[in-house]
């Protein structure tokens, strides 16, 4: 049986075309209309709307519900104003044929299957913030505040899958983060591998079933989840290297001799098409999701891969991806600290592939002694920052194993949150240990802080640049990490003296620091530990280029911001 695709040229806020489906070949279902039928209680803006498909023919012995040559089926939604959004059917673990719908402006939206009749779907408003995109070199909201990444790693559990995310997003939602990052890898959420032919999911739907699952867990908690579509190490024989067991290696069967043909080889694009089909059509709907990442460090695949391919391929692909999302979410890929530190490989021409939205690196200590992640994370960032595009510390640690030994109390996650932001990232830096490390030893609230910062002062930081600041103490040197927002600001002032492998509680006591001024200049100084104001803003009038302020006692670091609120004019 082989459901046809029709081209939909019918115009906005019209009718949809009569007739059945084309059909070949036998089917397991008696003949009917296609039509949506609503599964979701009460649809909701910005939530996610879920139907049955009925009326579709389901797959008989021999046929594949993934191949599109064999079954596709498109769903249409048009919604207020004539908006239309064109995605297909999936193939759900429960034997039936689904569709979803995430509506981003409340009222009357028709479902049309194929050229069935529509069904009317009523989506009451919801203040559920909505699809968030890249504008420029941020992220943003459809109303156009900004939205900043504050997270860790959540790739994968090696436990009660449910139980563990639960746990995970409900101590991340506490501290008021904002972003995870998910691994659809062989032991985790992917869809396809050694246990299922190639283009077959049917065996990993439970996968499928648990990934919306934890999707939903983020989304309760206010967190949402970068999509990394692929790992590394499947496609690797020198890096966590799965290439042994991968159902793409010729030696089990597959297309490809050697990992690299990945990036040239016609059998394996069509089948990672076919999974990027499945993926979006069973996830573009889900407001747990924020991005998709084609590849976790594709740079690891093999040291000596033609990296123009491999290019060629993201461009290819992202494109392929774009086109069939209807949200148009942002798009990205990664590359390791290997890739980072040298540009001139060309790996950094994959940033310039217009629908790669995000540029993302991945920052790792050296694994022979403990080293300060931070001066690692400012080359990366004025890298990463050349592109004109949101970019984002994906993963940063303080080497390749959690840090047990060396920062039991962890102290450099503080480093990595306020250390991320202040290089002008689209959010902070993010840790990978996330659960023998970060979880084991319940080390969230080193995560409060930075992250409360964050959400209070968002406007100042997101699209902030770097500026050069100084700041004075005759206890012991400081640093300045300063952001600069028009005629706002947020600087960073730590202890120099002080890293988090060998701290430093030395009270600072008679610091002074510089703060652009020229007219009325309001300074609020903040806790860095809790995120919170450590007094009342204090405005200071001034004619002169900066101003110098007093720094209250601190220990290790302290934070502030200024503004320039206008004069008030004189009466009389």
């Amino acid at each position: 049986m082989r459901l046809s695709r029709r081209k939909l040229l019918i115009a906005a806020g019209a009718a949809a075309a009569g007739g059945a489906l084309g059909r070949t070949g036998p089917s397991t279902a008696t003949e009917a209309t296609p039509r949506a039928r609503l599964l979701t209680t009460t649809p909701r803006q910005n939530e996610l709307v879920e139907f049955r498909v009925d009326g579709v023919p389901l797959p008989g012995a021999g046929q594949n519900p993934f191949d599109p040559a064999q079954f596709d089926v498109p769903v249409r939604y048009v919604g207020p104003g004539g908006r239309e959004l064109v995605t297909t059917a999936f193939w759900h673990e429960s034997d039936t044929w689904r569709a979803r719908l995430l509506a981003e402006v409340p009222g009357r939206w028709r479902a049309y299957v194929d050229n069935g009749a529509p069904v009317t779907v009523h989506v009451a408003r919801s203040p559920t913030p909505g699809v968030v995109r890249r504008r420029d070199s941020q992220l943003v909201y459809p109303d156009g505040k900004p939205y900043l990444a504050l997270g860790e790693n959540l790739a994968w559990s090696v436990g009660d899958v449910a139980d563990d995310y639960q746990q995970w997003y409900a101590a991340l939602g506490e501290v008021g983060a904002t972003w995870s990052r998910l691994w659809m890898s062989s032991w985790a959420f992917g869809l396809e591998w050694n246990d299922t032919p190639l283009g077959d999911y049917r065996a990993r739907l439970g996968r499928a079933g648990l990934l919306d699952a934890v999707l939903a867990l983020g989304e309760a908690q206010g967190v949402r989840a970068h999509l990394v579509l692929q790992n590394h190490g499947a496609f690797s024989t020198t890096f966590n290297s799965e290439w042994a067991s991968n159902p793409y290696n010729a030696a089990l069967g597959g297309p490809l001799a050697t990992p690299e043909q990945l990036w040239t080889d016609a059998t394996a694009t069509e089948l990672f098409r076919r999974r990027y089909r499945y993926a979006v059509s069973r996830w573009w709907a889900h407001p747990g999701l924020l991005a998709w990442e084609l590849f976790n460090e594709f740079d690891l695949m093999e040291y000596r891969q033609e990296v123009p391919a491999a290019v060629a391929w993201h461009r290819e692909m992202a494109t392929y991806l774009r086109d069939l999302d209807p949200l148009r979410r942002p798009i990205t890929t990664s590359l390791s600290v290997l890739g980072v530190l040298a540009p001139n490989a060309g790996y950094d021409e994959v940033w310039a592939v217009p629908d790669i939205d995000i540029v993302q690196a991945h920052v790792y200590g050296s694994d022979a002694a403990p080293t300060d992640l931070l001066p690692a994370l400012s080359i990366a960032a004025t890298r990463l920052r050349a592109h004109g595009k949101p970019f984002l510390h994906g993963e940063t640690d303080t080497h390749s194993a959690p840090a047990h030994e060396w920062d039991p109390t962890g102290e450099h996650l503080v480093d990595l949150v306020w250390g991320g932001l202040f290089t002008s990232a689209a959010g902070s830096a993010m840790p990978w240990w996330w659960d023998n490390y970060v979880d084991r030893r319940d080390l969230y609230h080193r995560f409060a802080g930075g992250f409360r910062f964050a959400g209070t002062n968002t406007d100042v930081i997101a699209g902030a640049e770097p500026a050069t600041e100084s700041a004075d103490s005759s206890i012991r040197p400081l640093t300045v990490h300063h952001l600069r927002n028009g005629d706002r600001g947020a600087m960073w002032i730590r202890n120099a003296q002080h890293t988090w492998f060998s701290p430093d509680d030395t009270t600072v006591s008679d610091a002074t620091v510089r703060v652009p001024g020229s007219r009325p200049t309001a300074v609020q100084f903040w806790n860095v530990s809790t995120g919170e104001p450590t007094g009342p803003e204090t405005v200071l009038d001034t004619a002169a280029s900066t101003t110098t302020v007093s720094v209250p006692a601190f220990s290790r670091s302290i934070a502030l911001t200024y503004r320039h609120p206008r004069r008030t004019p004189r009466s009389g």
